[in-house]
């Protein structure tokens, strides 16, 4: 049969998907020698998707017939949903006393954040009432359902201390 390929691979629904990221960063320096850094991100998604049957079917070109239809018992019916939200945020402090040409110090402080969440959730159905409907509740008969979700958080502090002599020796110590 000499039927459209476009038309055999063709699906009705929709996918519609959200992604952001939003970032807030700013220096202070209170004093001299002191830097205060910080900064904070926000990435959202969302993603929703959905699929349903449509009339379709095969026809034969050389004997001008119809070979098969496609009928609402067989058709599905699938909707999935997914969120993520990440947060991350860190703070640093600097402080670079300047003691002689010959002594130097440095100082460095920090704390960091990260938070991670997702849901998400999958539903078939099989059995659709009429072609114009296309909502989960009007088909008859549940095939599949899945879900899942995660969440975790990390937070972490860290120091370090530099000592400088005329450049050429150095003591470090890191927390």
């Amino acid at each position: 049969t000499a039927n459209n390929l476009f038309r055999t691979m063709a699906r009705k629904g929709y996918d519609k998907y959200f992604r952001g990221n939003f970032t807030l960063y700013g220096i202070l320096n209170p004093i001299k020698d002191l830097t205060i850094e910080a900064s904070y991100n926000y990435a959202p998604d969302w993603n929703d998707y959905a699929t349903w049957g449509f009339p379709k079917g095969t026809y034969n070109h050389m004997t001008n017939q119809v070979v098969s239809k496609s009928t609402l018992d067989n058709q599905t019916i699938t909707n999935k949903s997914a969120k993520v939200h990440r947060e991350n945020s860190e703070i640093l402090v600097r402080y670079n006393p300047t003691i002689s040409d010959d002594h130097k110090l440095s100082f460095l402080g920090g704390f960091s954040t990260s938070y991670y969440k997702s849901e998400s959730f999958t539903v078939a159905k099989m059995g659709m009432a009429d072609w114009s409907l296309t909502q989960l509740s009007t088909a008859t008969e549940l095939t599949s359902s899945s879900s899942s979700a995660s969440d975790w958080a990390l937070m972490s502090y860290f120091g370090r201390a530099n000592y400088s002599f005329k450049d050429k020796y150095l003591l470090e110590d890191n927390v």
